[in-house]
């Protein structure tokens, strides 16, 4: 914990104190190198006066608690020419905050894990990749371990938990089981200025890496761009490790001014095992929508209100009724390297009303919460 404090304290003085000739000097070392170096740190409270999984640490079944989570994470990006880079990803976390006291089909922090097994800051390389750029630019390779939301799924207003919505739901599609950082081949093909076509291959989703050929996923997604503000993304994929499940999804953003941007997001898998889809917590059918509002309409340029609103649906008995969700968040931009963002969730018939067979569960949740966010 000292140490942490010590890397924290280390950092902000680097942000915020050392003077802006020193910032620009560093700036000139890595731009000779061809390095580009970036970071973030996300501080995250939130707060619920209610919780619906058994602790035997506490007499009270539902009871208000208070959880916080940390998030670190360092880019380093190597361009080796024009055409190709090196791109790694650093990743330091701490805390789960409420997603351990909720059991839910997508989770109320998409920054952190939902199973909190560790008391210690760990770095890990999350993420390293080449990327190559071929034919004018019109097919771009990567090949290592990669993040698959990354590159599909994508949303200009609804794709990262850092600093826009923070619930799982709204970052990707619920009804997706995308792996996690994983080996994997990903190939884009730019047709023309309106329409990529998208696939990729990814390995299992344990860091194992064993039996490639049969234990993958398959994604394959074709956007539509109609203009600079309009992006129509559709999915199809298929899971080779978990019983053969497969299913489709679609993806929209669309800005109606320089104030309002909307998206959309619907999607469903199909599985042969109905395990799959309880034991894993994955809903079969998911739909979300929302609105961002940038602050030019009322002064504040660069701050945003964001509101999400969706439904995560599970066809197997018992579990029938969907899991409704809504977000609500205010990002306040104090600069250009710190933002401050209140945030209020709110679950209906969480986990479609039931813990397991025998086990009713509390109907609502509602919770609020502060992220800090830092970006250097």
């Amino acid at each position: 914990m000292v140490k942490l404090k010590v890397i924290i304290v280390t950092l902000l003085f680097f942000l915020f104190v050392t003077p802006k000739q020193s910032l620009a000097a560093t700036d000139k070392v890595w731009s000779s190198l061809r390095l580009d170096v970036n970071g973030y740190l996300d501080f995250i409270v939130q707060c619920s006066p209610r919780r619906n999984i058994d602790d035997s640490r506490i007499t009270k079944k539902f009871q208000e608690v208070v959880d916080g989570s940390f998030l670190g994470g360092l880019y380093i990006i190597k361009h080796v020419n024009e055409d190709s880079l090196i791109r790694t990803h650093f990743k330091v976390t701490k805390g789960v905050g409420l997603n351990d006291k909720f059991l839910l089909y997508s989770s109320l922090n998409s920054c952190v894990g939902t199973a909190n097994i560790s008391t210690n800051v760990f770095p890990e390389l999350v993420e390293v990749l080449w990327e190559q750029n071929l034919f004018n630019k019109k097919l771009t390779i990567d090949f290592g371990m990669l993040n698959p939301t990354l590159y599909f799924d994508v949303n200009t207003i609804a794709n990262d938990g850092n600093y826009q919505f923070l619930a799982s739901a709204f970052v990707n599609n619920a009804a997706v089981p995308f792996p996690s950082y994983t080996l994997g081949l990903r190939a884009k093909y730019s047709i023309c200025t309106f329409l990529d076509l998208n696939y990729a291959y990814f390995g299992r989703d344990d860091h194992i890496w064993s039996e490639l050929g049969k234990n993958n996923s398959n994604f394959f997604e074709v956007t539509y761009k109609p203009s600079n503000n309009e992006n129509y993304r559709f999915l199809l994929w298929k899971n080779f490790q978990n019983e053969y499940a497969q299913g489709f999804g679609f993806n929209l953003d669309q800005s109606l001014s320089k104030t309002v941007i909307l998206f959309g997001r619907l999607g469903y898998q199909n599985s042969n095992s109905p395990y799959y889809i309880v034991e894993n917590t994955y809903c079969n059918k998911s739909w979300s929508a929302g609105v961002q509002l940038n602050g030019n309409g009322w002064n504040r340029l660069k701050d945003v209100l964001g509101i999400a609103i969706g439904q995560n649906f599970i066809e197997k008995y018992p579990y029938k009724t969907p899991e409704t969700q809504a977000e609500v968040y205010y990002k306040y931009v104090l600069n250009n390297s710190l933002h401050i963002s209140p945030i209020i969730q709110y679950v209906d018939c969480p986990y479609s009303g039931s813990l397991n067979n025998e086990t009713t569960t509390t109907k609502n949740i509602f919770t609020f919460g502060v992220r800090t966010n830092i970006t250097f």
